[in-house]
């Protein structure tokens, strides 16, 4: 089930934050995202909260800032889930166009592309000296 964040979900949020993005992401960067972000998502199942999605608009065009899986309901299609309600919204809105930015060696690169994401840019150095990122676009429908 996909809804809307409730605040009272933070501590489980935070769990699924910390098991995905290891340092040099902090709790504290986590906290300004949520109170940043414009639409944030949540999925569940009988055992709790298991994966959110944080997308802002305050920028030119809507940005998936982050969508996250615990690691034992990875390929469920929690992910896609999520991607798919946060569209929706957007496409409600009125909004045309997102995007969103990853690690050029992400793994949910393949998720993107399957939504319906295209390569749109590359971003040298943008994660660290070395670790570059691309940027993906999808237009909405």
């Amino acid at each position: 089930m996909v809804r809307e964040y409730e605040t009272a979900d933070f501590e489980s949020v935070k769990k699924i934050y910390t098991d995905c993005f290891p340092f040099p992401y902090t709790v504290d960067m986590l906290k300004v995202r949520i109170n940043r972000d414009t639409l944030v998502y949540e999925a569940s199942s009988s055992r709790g909260l298991v994966g959110y999605l944080l997308l802002t608009t305050e920028r030119k065009l809507p940005y998936l800032s982050q969508v996250a899986v615990c690691w034992d309901f990875r390929g469920m299609g929690i992910a896609t889930q999520l991607i798919r309600t946060a569209e929706n919204r957007l496409k409600q809105r009125g909004h045309k166009e997102w995007w969103l930015q990853t690690e050029v060696t992400n793994p949910a690169q393949k998720l993107y592309l399957d939504l319906g994401f295209q390569v749109s840019g590359f971003e040298k150095n943008i994660y660290a000296p070395g670790k570059h990122g691309i940027v993906m676009t999808r237009k909405l429908q």
